[in-house]
């Protein structure tokens, strides 16, 4: 089987990143406010790992598979631009989940967590669940226990999200703790963070916004107030589960 040649395309990994591409721990969450860049960094990393690998099997995943059109699939086929080098889509059937098929036997399916057993029947190298913070412990830990495919060395499962309130168990999970005897015990989730200098669209090689960066991040993002603020524009963990509402301001209440 022939394997179609590579395409060069500008891409620019910076920051945060950048870190995607050598952390090889077995967790890891990659967050920060919108528009850092983040999800088309995790798939470009993906997609590199499967062209040069034969035999790879990687999972697209978000709570409700309905959700991944939108967001993940979009930025996939547009940014990353994997037709172009020979991988060929499957819209999947009654067997078998949706996927992205590769010329050298690679594969990414697509799946949520509404219908597990449609796609973890498998196992996989990599599982890429993109807003994290819409799944809870358990399902975490369950696409942890798919990781056994051994095509690659690293087997790994990586999350990304805007964050959430503090005490989310995603945020916890990136947090040491201690022992009853205080011995340090270090986080299970390696934390990647990132900002939106780290996006080239929003920020030149200079640090300076360009006028793309103008528009979004400081006259859209930059307006929002309360938590959504907090998430989308400077990138914290709020202190309060389900502070939805906009009028709400942890200044004033």
């Amino acid at each position: 089987m022939t394997t179609a040649p590579p395409v060069e395309r500008l891409f620019k990994a910076r920051g945060g990143n950048r870190v995607i591409f050598t952390c090889l721990d077995p967790e890891i969450l990659v967050e920060g406010p919108a528009g850092t860049g983040k999800t088309r960094a995790i798939l470009e990393m993906i997609h590199r790992i499967l062209i040069e690998c034969p035999k790879v099997r990687a999972a697209f995943v978000r709570k409700f598979q309905k959700d991944l059109p939108r967001s993940v699939i979009h930025t996939f086929e547009n940014d990353v631009e994997p037709f172009n080098q020979g991988v060929r889509f499957f819209g999947g059937n009654d067997h078998e989940p949706a996927a992205y098929n590769y010329p050298n036997g690679s594969k990414i399916l697509l799946g949520g967590m509404d219908d597990p057993a449609k796609f973890l029947s498998t196992q996989f190298d990599i599982i890429y669940v993109n807003e994290a913070t819409e799944i809870d412990e358990g399902e975490w830990k369950t696409l942890k226990s798919r990781l056994r495919n051994f095509k690659i060395r690293e087997q790994q499962l990586i999350g990304d999200c805007n964050p959430s309130y503090a005490k989310h168990w995603l945020n916890r999970r990136c947090m040491p703790t201690y022992d009853e005897a205080g011995v340090l015990i270090p986080p299970l989730t390696t934390r990647i963070t990132t900002t939106h200098r780290d996006n080239p669209v929003y920020y030149d090689d200079e640090g300076n916004l360009t006028e793309q960066g103008q528009a979004y991040v400081e006259e859209n993002l930059g307006t929002l107030t309360g938590p959504e603020r907090e998430a989308f524009y400077l990138g914290v963990w709020r202190g309060v589960q389900n502070a939805i509402y906009p009028h709400f301001d942890r200044a004033l209440h």
